[in-house]
């Protein structure tokens, strides 16, 4: 009698190994700037959470030829309310790191990414000069030398092409 009944299903306890985690962050960054990804927490049947709070979530990067946490950066999460976590880091030095995103200690999803942070545009302040033209030159010959591009994090521009900037700038000048 009262049939049919109405029931509600709500997920069960969130699941490290079902949440997921998207966003340009988990693959690529630019040196000094913050990289973003956003963590989506699932139960063990891939159903979504809907209420925020879940206590658990943390985040970290490491070079990816670290041996252990010796060199470990924190990345933030914040609670956007709705069981989704915006995850935030920012590293200064260029290179292959990996990004790892764990619930209660267990691994997510795919976890851990691997990330490449990219040079930033070159800063003037930390450019470099070398060949025979930055000496004494006699007028009317060539002198030639090279700019080496670094940014403001000290990291060489050597091998990356951005926005069309060149990693190094080549010169000669016939002064009269």
């Amino acid at each position: 009698k009262g049939s049919p009944f109405t029931l509600r299903v709500e997920p069960s306890a969130v699941h490290g190994p079902s949440c997921t985690a998207a966003g340009d962050g988990l693959r690529t960054a630019l040196a000094g700037m913050p990289a973003s990804f956003v963590v989506r927490a699932h139960d063990e049947f891939g159903r979504p959470k809907i209420m925020g709070g879940t206590k658990g979530f943390a985040a970290y990067v490491v070079p990816a030829d670290a041996n252990g946490d010796a060199r470990r950066v924190a990345a933030t999460l914040t609670d956007l309310g709705n069981d989704s976590y915006e995850g935030s880091y920012t590293l200064q030095h260029a290179g292959e790191y990996r990004l790892h995103v764990r619930f209660g200690g267990a691994p997510i999803s795919a976890s851990p990414f691997a990330v490449r942070v990219e040079p930033a545009a070159s800063d003037a302040t930390h450019c470099t000069m070398r060949g025979d033209g930055l000496g004494v030159v006699t007028a009317g010959e060539l002198a030639s030398f090279t700019i080496e591009a670094y940014d403001a994090h000290g990291n060489s521009r050597a091998g990356f092409r951005r926005d069309g900037e060149a990693s190094a700038y080549e010169a000669s000048l016939r002064l009269v």
